[in-house]
Formats: C-alpha cells, sequence, structure tokens
C-alpha cells in the first residue's frame, strides 16, 4: 500500500536539502489536509527551520503553512474544549438546579412550622431559593468565560512567537 509518509521519507536518503524543504513543507500541507495539524505543525516548523538557515526565499509561504497548522490545531482544540465543557457546563447546572429543587422542597416541609411567624412566605422563601440557582449557573458561565479568553490569549500570543 501507498504511504504519502514512507514515499517522503524514502526521498530523503536522495534529496538535497532544498529538496528536504520542500518535501517538509508539502508533506506539512498534506497532513493540514487531512486534518491531522499536530503532525502538519510539526513538519511545517522543520520547514521553516531550514528555510530560514538557508535564507530560502519561500520562507514566508512556509510561515503561512505553520500559521495555519497552529491555526487548526487550535481549532481542534478549542472545539474539543467546548464539547468537553458543554457537557460538563450542563451537568453543572443540572447539579445547582437538582440542589435548588432539593432546598426547595426542604422549605416546603418547613413552611407548616415557619407559616406561623410572622413575615415569612413560602412564595417569597422560593423566588429567593430559585435566584440564588440562577445567580450559580450565571457565575458559572462567566467563569468558562473567563477560562476560555485565558486560553485564546495564550494562543495569540504563541502565534505571534514565530515572527
Amino acid at each position: 500500500m501507498f504511504s504519502v509518509a514512507s514515499f517522503i521519507r524514502r526521498q530523503y536518503v536522495y534529496a538535497d536539502d532544498r529538496d528536504i524543504v520542500r518535501a517538509e513543507y508539502y508533506f506539512g500541507q498534506a497532513l493540514n489536509y487531512l486534518s491531522r495539524p499536530n503532525e502538519a505543525l510539526k513538519h511545517c516548523l522543520r520547514a521553516y527551520e531550514l528555510s530560514v538557515a538557508q535564507r530560502s526565499p519561500s520562507t514566508q509561504a512556509i510561515a503561512n503553512s505553520v500559521l495555519e497548522a497552529k491555526k487548526k490545531r487550535w481549532e481542534s482544540k478549542e472545539r474539543r474544549r467546548i464539547d468537553n465543557e458543554a457537557g460538563l457546563m450542563n451537568e453543572m447546572k443540572q447539579l445547582i438546579r437538582s440542589d435548588t429543587e432539593q432546598r426547595i422542597a426542604q422549605a416546603r416541609e418547613q413552611s407548616d412550622i415557619m407559616s406561623g411567624i410572622d413575615g415569612w412566605s413560602f412564595a417569597e422563601e422560593t423566588a429567593l431559593i430559585r435566584h440564588e440557582g440562577q445567580e450559580r449557573c450565571d457565575q458559572l458561565e462567566v467563569r468558562s468565560f473567563y477560562s476560555w479568553w485565558n486560553c485564546i490569549t495564550s494562543e495569540i500570543i504563541s502565534v505571534l512567537i514565530i515572527y
């Protein structure tokens, strides 16, 4: 069976440095096209390092392929993170909702005892409990946004380091 990777590796034996740069560059592009950004980045970076060392005129094109591989890698990580976080976020919200409902059930049980006390109302107590539960869900979403922001800023900085 024909494999692009094995073909390119065999070509290294017969290639000079310019051909190695070209092979790494094309291999990185092929891997990027096949949605394998981690491997693509490795080969694109190798091509970039070799082209800089050789003062190749195609260094800019190779740098763009490095950026494209980093972008695809980041998109892949972000997609995975969002999928994981969405599941975790829904699970946490469900836990908060069940806790809220348990607290309302406890308030309902205590309503007979507390109904004789002036100023206490079951409706007000449940409204307060529901409001607290909603605030907890909102805080969870805000924390999720800040973790996303920290992730994106660190990835932007790593992309800028290439220049």
